[in-house]
């Protein structure tokens, strides 16, 4: 195989992936919101008795309700502490911008 060759293989297969990735990413974010409308439209609508049709199993329910609800609490916590150490360390730099060592 050619060096021609195998750098056209390389390229491929590399954009084989990223395509691939980029699938799994846009199927996981609509599954995400999708989850997000099932949970939370049905948030005190639903019934633990198997026999109603608005049926839920109770503990399911609470358990995807507060997995859903921790993942967006530590999203928000996380860009929190994103921004706050961007803005100390502009504040540092802007403070020792004339300092010289």
């Amino acid at each position: 195989m050619s060096q021609l060759n195998s750098i056209v293989y390389y390229r491929a297969v590399t954009y084989a992936k990223n395509t691939l990735v980029c699938a799994r990413v846009c199927v996981s974010v609509c599954v995400f919101h999708l989850g997000n409308v099932w949970i939370y439209s049905t948030f005190g609508k639903f019934t633990t008795n198997p026999d109603e049709p608005t049926y839920c199993h109770y503990t399911l329910y609470w358990y995807a309700f507060w997995l859903t609800t921790a993942g967006y609490i530590i999203l928000g916590v996380a860009i929190i502490g994103i921004c706050c150490i961007t803005c100390c360390t502009l504040i540092c730099a802007s403070a020792c911008k004339g300092d010289t060592y």
